[in-house]
Order: structure tokens, then sequence, then C-alpha cells
């Protein structure tokens, strides 16, 4: 399972492994929690792009910026997570905000 795998990949970086398959391994081991996740139905958020909901985002920082309109999420910080659309952890992320005249 995942901890089998993710105990697989720590090893495999102590024995000095090369980074790519570190990096491969963790990102193996991610997707296999991600998947048993979503077959107890929860869901990341993926907020990055979508206006800033307080129903599901928690803003912990504002940037100033042109690049989107206020109050959009620019980053994620710490993903969030809904079960059968509750949310059971919102995410914690970045919103833009006008930049100064």
């Amino acid at each position: 399972g995942p901890l089998d795998n993710l105990h697989r990949t720590l090893e495999a970086a102590e024995k000095g492994t090369d980074l790519t398959k570190l990096i491969e391994g963790v990102r193996m081991v991610t997707k296999l929690f991600d998947d048993v996740l979503s077959r107890h139905s929860v869901m990341a958020i993926n907020p990055v792009g979508k206006p800033f909901d307080p129903n599901l985002h928690q803003a912990i920082q504002q940037v100033p910026t042109a690049d989107h309109p206020p109050m959009t999420v620019v980053a994620e910080f710490e993903r969030g997570y809904t079960l059968h659309d509750r949310v059971v952890r919102p995410s914690s992320v970045v919103v833009s905000c006008a930049p100064p005249a």
C-alpha cells in the first residue's frame, strides 16, 4: 500500500538514490494516497484561479497584482478537502488584491 511505498522511497533516499527517482517515488505515493481518499469521497478543493470563497478557502496572504481580478486565488499553501461536498479542511490560499495606484 501507500505506506509501504513511502517506506521504500525513504530507504532509497537514505541510500543516496538520485533525485529523479526520489521525486518519482514520492509522486507515486502521493497518487496512491489521493486515490485512496477519492475512493472514500474525499476530494481536493483545487482553488487556484478561482474567486476566493470563504466557505472553501482560508486566506493567509494577499498579494497586489494586475494579472488577476481582486479576490482571485493565486496560490495554494495547504490543500483543502471536501467529504461528500462538505468542507473537512479549507484550502489555505494566497489571494490577489489590486495593486497600489
